[in-house]
């Protein structure tokens, strides 16, 4: 019994030290594994501008029409490296962005010094690929006034793009007028002119350094109306050209008790 108790000793001896050297010992032919080095902090991610809202198919009418809009936080933007893009602060309450290969952004600050944004959709015209907007030239210029002597000012979105070719290009102009005091809403909105330029000879071997076309309808902000003017041409353009301007009955506009109404030539 005795002998049977040391051989249970030793065996019990020999079981903890292969249990050690399996745990924590170290075999003469393998390598000790180092500990992982911990990494640096990682940068803060990079500004990423919201995904753009679907463009709304309104035709050329005369409002209220409720638009498209969403909140979002732009802190970051004016300090963003991304590529290419433009930011412009207008009026002070306003920022354009233009991307790369985007259709211009426009976006207002309800409180002021706050970082959320409201972006409102500007429902651009689209026909053909609606790639005319979306060519990276697209520039908004805003002017403002209170139309109906309530709240904060009316907003006259006029956005231009255009497109430059071998000898030859192209240029657009839309304008939208605006009530973005509470929820953004759409008073009036037309294309407005659209210029074909050509460099180079022209007809029958005459020189045309710079030949003009162009089919145009003015639209402005007027002693506390909307003034939208009769169409004019440059040269002779083709009326399928001039046939895609606003059909929107020339005269003057008033936006009084919600509602916008012709008042008159």
């Amino acid at each position: 019994m005795r002998i049977q108790c040391n051989v249970c000793k030793g065996s019990l001896l020999m079981a903890a030290f292969v249990l050690l050297m399996g745990c924590g010992g170290q075999p003469a032919d393998q390598t000790q594994a180092t500990a992982p080095v911990a990494e640096p902090a990682v940068a803060s991610a990079a500004f990423v501008m919201p995904a753009p809202m679907s463009n709304l198919a309104i035709h050329d009418s005369i409002g209220p029409v409720e638009l498209a809009w969403q909140r979002v936080d732009l802190s970051g933007l004016q300090t963003a490296a991304a590529s290419g893009m433009q930011v412009d602060t207008l009026l002070g309450r306003f920022l354009q962005v233009r991307e790369v290969d985007q259709a211009p952004r426009l976006f207002y600050q309800p409180t002021p010094g706050s970082s959320v944004w409201t972006e409102v959709q500007l429902a651009l015209p689209e026909w053909d690929d609606n790639s005319w907007w979306r060519n990276g030239n697209g520039t908004v210029v805003l002017d403002t006034l209170n139309l109906d002597g309530r709240g904060a000012p009316e907003v006259l979105a006029t956005v231009e793009t255009y497109h430059m070719g071998s000898g030859s290009g192209s240029r657009w102009v839309y304008q939208a007028v605006l009530d973005v005091s509470a929820k953004p809403v759409l008073l009036l909105r037309g294309l407005t002119e659209i210029e074909e330029e050509t460099h180079g000879p022209g007809a029958e071997g005459t020189p045309a350094d710079e030949l003009v076309v162009s089919c145009e309808r003015k639209m402005a902000l007027r002693n506390h109306e909307v003034v939208v003017g009769a169409t004019y041409t440059v040269g002779k353009p083709d009326s399928v050209t001039c046939a895609i301007l606003t059909k929107l009955p020339a005269g003057r506009y008033r936006y009084q008790h919600g509602n916008i109404v012709r008042v008159g030539n």
